[in-house]
């Protein structure tokens, strides 16, 4: 498991100024917003950022739901043990 925090400066857009971002040998900053997307869903997995979440879903519903849309079908032991991992039980009930 790899976690990414980045704090960079920002155009005006809001998105960073310069950089690379190295995935599996692909420069994903070169790439379109939807094969970033496929990237996303496929190889990263999970972002957890309010414009990705859905607001009337708990947090247990929204990474459900991702699980479904990635049809990765994990165990339920899995699954808790990603969210022990990642601190998340607390919020697990609580919406975005």
């Amino acid at each position: 498991m790899v976690i990414i925090l980045h704090h960079k400066p920002r155009n005006k857009k809001g998105l960073f100024t310069n950089g690379e971002i190295i995935i599996n040998n692909q420069d994903v900053s070169k790439l379109t917003e939807k094969q970033r997307a496929k990237i996303r869903l496929k190889q990263i997995g999970l972002i957890l950022q309010s414009s990705n979440l859905v607001p009337f879903l708990k947090v247990k519903d929204q990474l459900n739901l991702l699980d479904k849309v990635n049809q990765t079908n994990i165990s339920k032991d899995e699954f808790n043990t990603q969210v022990k991992e990642l601190g998340l039980s607390s919020v697990m009930n609580q919406f975005p």
